[in-house]
């Protein structure tokens, strides 16, 4: 049974929600709601080190980092404090990796392999860790090198549908960057998508199912993220959606009302702040606190303990007021006031010229002096007192609306006009199938359209031999991996020779019908010969003539073959022992080919040896009943 993800790459978070049943849920197979939510009692839970800068991982679903966008990164997972049973438990479940305690710390592997003593490092264009959402939701089981690379081959077959959304200040190397490794990965029946594509047809579809837009409404989209800010002007009716305009800035972010904060709070000790990387990143994640918190309606002023943020007891207590953070964001402000401007201008010159919702959306959006001025700058065109219609800080319109995306795509009931496609959709990696099922829309699928008259402003990164560069280290990392990726199959695969060739062992030394008690062979070799009535014990036992000597060749056969089965029996346990804790309860990346080719050779040679010493006791058998008979004569 397929199903249908969406995956958000924002500029601070990444998040992953799947359609189920005609609803959304954040995580890939139905996690607990509180891991799907910014909880900040576990915000710090989890420490990663990107480019000398440290990243927290935030309950699987949202990745929070601090490096800077446009570029690749490798990192590697440092150790973090003991969790609950029930989070162990969690990742367990749904991480790429093992997790585990060593004393009193409790460790995360990856799933590129190695040591809690030995970091590894992981390669992600873009500064993006989207990859880790694939793994979370693709992995089966604790071989983790095997099973992704055979997940990830059977992909194509498997039906499910994926929609990544990424920025709108993604510029085409930057997608060409994703686009390329999302294919060396080998995953299949993929949608790139803009980010507010996917937030416009979450407002617009579910809305429009319940009957909001009995006449065109034209809705303002205000996206205030991490990196950027996007605006966009949709006219919505009940099974239709219109784009109007659309324009990004990147001087208006969340970055910068951190910028704000730090500058407001540290003063003539900023350099200082900056100059200690660790208490940098950890004070960062405080002050990122306080901006929401000085932007709460009524607060007015935050007490911040530097000596927490320093480490250094000496430091004092400062506060910061409102206006004071204001005023260190006024660049930020002055930005957003211009890029509202040119979008209100734009408004004007339609027909109507009136706005009646106003939908922000984003983190950076909790700023009371940017919501301010934008009921300010919409006021004259707004239809009716300007109010902000959406709950605050709601990222996951993209996530969900991209899920959204994949199965309305999946189902035959999304059409995209092709201007509209041109711009938001890429289907590049799309299987033939879901191409067919994109551009064959049912007929009451909902339209997505881009109006003949749209102002649309998509900034694109500019050429830069630094994204060359890192590009090239993406593709060596990732062709390393992949070669460790093989190297690990292959070992899978020996290891499975070698636990067939331990069970055939196994049932070989149960089922042989082979005594290895050589003095009961020798007993009911005598007993058959009486039977016949051919044995003479004057004329073979004792005596040093042809017929004695006969016996005791053939006698000496049995017993050196029933030997050599009782020493194999007796050796098979530990044989055994130590072949299933090598196969079955070793990490694979602990294993090496020596040691399977060894383990391998044993296992043959002990078969070889066994099988043979049971042929030497059936054959002395066998052969000194027919033989015996001429010699009784």
């Amino acid at each position: 049974m397929s199903k249908e993800f969406g995956i958000d790459i924002g500029g601070k978070y990444s998040m992953l929600a799947l359609w189920k049943r005609d609803m959304l849920i954040g995580n890939a197979d139905g996690a607990p709601s509180r891991f799907l939510t910014d909880d900040k009692s576990n915000l710090s839970k989890t420490r990663v080190c990107f480019a000398n800068r440290e990243v927290f991982m935030n309950n699987h679903a949202l990745t929070k980092y601090s490096s800077a966008y446009g570029s690749s990164i490798g990192g590697c997972f440092e150790f973090y404090p003991p969790q609950t049973q029930e989070d162990i438990s969690f990742f367990n479940e749904f991480s790429p990796s093992t997790v585990g305690y060593d004393g009193d710390i409790t460790f995360f592997n990856i799933a590129t392999g190695g040591q809690p003593q030995q970091p590894v490092c992981i390669y992600v264009p873009a500064s993006f860790y989207f990859e880790y959402l694939f793994y979370c939701t693709l992995k089966s089981n604790d071989d983790l090198y095997y099973s992704r690379m055979k997940i990830a081959a059977e992909q194509k077959s498997s039906g499910n549908v994926y929609a990544i959304c990424y920025p709108d200040y993604f510029g085409k190397r930057e997608q060409q960057i994703l686009r390329n490794t999302l294919r060396w990965n080998n995953y299949g029946n993929l949608l790139l998508v803009r980010n507010m594509l996917p937030a416009i047809l979450h407002y617009g579809y579910y809305n429009g199912r319940s009957g909001a837009f009995q006449h065109p409404t034209r809705v303002v989209f205000v996206d205030s993220g991490f990196a950027h800010t996007s605006f966009a002007v949709v006219t919505f009716t009940a099974s239709r959606c219109e784009l109007e305009y659309l324009d990004a800035v990147r001087s208006v972010s969340g970055r910068h009302s951190l910028q704000a904060m730090t500058r407001a709070a540290m003063g003539d000790r900023l350099e200082d702040f900056k100059s200690n990387r660790r208490t940098y990143i950890r004070g960062l994640d405080t002050l990122e606190k306080e901006v929401v918190n000085v932007n709460t309606p009524h607060a007015d002023v935050v007490s911040i303990d530097l000596a927490d943020i320093l480490d250094d007891d000496d430091a004092d207590m400062v506060e910061v007021e409102l206006d004071q953070y204001n005023a260190c964001a006024e660049g930020m402000f002055a930005a957003f006031r211009q890029a509202l401007a040119r979008m209100v201008a734009f408004i004007k010159t339609r027909a109507s010229g009136k706005v009646n919702s106003v939908v922000p959306i984003g983190g950076n959006m909790r700023v009371l002096r940017l919501q301010s001025i934008l009921l300010e700058a919409i006021a004259p065109v707004f239809d009716g007192p300007a109010l902000l219609t959406q709950t605050m800080n709601m990222d996951e319109c993209f996530a969900v609306g991209a899920a959204l995306l994949a199965h309305l795509a999946n189902t035959q009931r999304l059409a995209v006009q092709k201007a509209a496609a041109a711009l938001f959709v890429d289907d590049s990696l799309a299987s033939a199938q879901l191409k067919q099922r994109l551009h064959s829309p049912a007929a009451e699928a909902y339209e997505v359209a881009l109006a003949e008259y749209a102002e649309v402003k998509v900034p694109e990164t500019a050429e830069d031999p630094r994204l060359d560069a890192s590009e090239l280290d993406v593709r060596l990392a990732i062709a390393s991996i992949h070669v460790e990726e093989g190297r690990m199959a292959a070992l899978h695969l020996q290891c499975s020779e070698v636990e067939n060739l331990v069970m055939e062992c196994e049932e070989l030394k149960q089922s042989s019908s082979v005594c290895d008690d050589a003095e009961k062979v020798i007993r009911d070799f005598k007993e058959e010969c009486g039977r016949r009535g051919v044995w003479r014990e004057a004329r073979f036992e004792g005596k040093d003539t042809r017929n004695g000597k006969w016996w005791k060749r053939t006698k000496g056969a049995m017993e050196e073959g029933c030997n050599e089965l009782r020493t194999l029996k007796a050796g098979f346990d530990a044989l055994n022992e130590k072949a299933t804790k090598m196969i079955r309860y070793t990490n694979r990346s602990r294993l090496s080919f020596g040691d399977m080719f060894a383990l391998d050779v044993e296992m043959k040679q002990w078969k070889q040896r066994f099988v043979a010493a049971e042929k030497k006791v059936k054959d002395a058998f066998e052969l000194g009943l027919y033989e015996i008979v001429n010699r009784s004569k």
